[in-house]
């Protein structure tokens, strides 16, 4: 390696582990705000029937996206084509996700793409266990979470929704723990994910097929 390649390998490791930290700095910051959001127990399913390209799902957020809620279900639905090996969907994460947690990208139909290193992490953990997904959208570990892409469903159980920000806890069929999600609307009055994609990418249960696999 050249002394130049080197800078620029080292120069880039520094600039991501101080975004990184900024980043953790800043969603910490935002996890207090979102503690003192009161929430109430809901019983909610949001379906939705699978979106495959991009500016079908544009619309889909153009007309949907000021409701946080919806914003969850449709960054579930861009996490399963990514899974399913649809690069668009990464590019349709981008959507619903702040602009600071992407890149500008002129190849990008959203004008953003995501860190390979941030966001994209979650989506490439999706896309190697796609169960993880499949749980949020109907899956069980019961019926090998297999799902119905005319009729997904996003199960809600509690929520928050307050001016500006919201914290939406949603289950998933294969985990014990419900997952939080935290979202704050932009000034356009859309809502944009600032917490929560981690733990949606999480490992789900062994389906019954596999717990007798041994």
């Amino acid at each position: 390696m050249t002394f130049d390649r080197f800078k620029r390998s080292l120069i880039s490791s520094i600039r991501w582990r101080a975004e990184s930290y900024l980043r953790r700095k800043a969603n910490d910051v935002i996890s207090k705000g979102f503690n003192k959001i009161k929430t109430k127990g809901v019983n909610k399913t949001l379906e939705k029937k699978v979106v495959k390209g991009f500016d079908e799902f544009k619309e889909m957020f153009d007309e949907k996206g000021t409701d946080p809620r919806e914003v969850i279900l449709l960054y579930c639905i861009a996490a399963l084509e990514y899974a399913n090996g649809n690069d668009d969907g990464k590019y349709m994460a981008t959507l619903c996700l702040p602009k600071n947690f992407c890149h500008k990208d002129p190849g990008s139909p959203s004008g953003f793409t995501i860190d390979i290193k941030g966001e994209l992490y979650f989506l490439n953990q999706v896309r190697e266990h796609p169960n993880n997904i499949k749980s949020y959208l109907g899956g069980t570990p019961d019926n090998n979470y297999e799902i119905d892409e005319d009729n997904l469903k996003l199960h809600i159980i509690k929520e928050g929704i307050e001016k500006n920000k919201a914290l939406i806890i949603i289950q998933s069929a294969g985990k014990d723990n419900p997952t939080p999600v935290e979202l704050k609307k932009n000034k356009h009055g859309y809502w944009k994910i600032f917490k929560g994609t981690g733990s949606i990418a999480t490992g789900v249960k062994v389906t019954a097929e596999e717990q007798d696999d041994f």
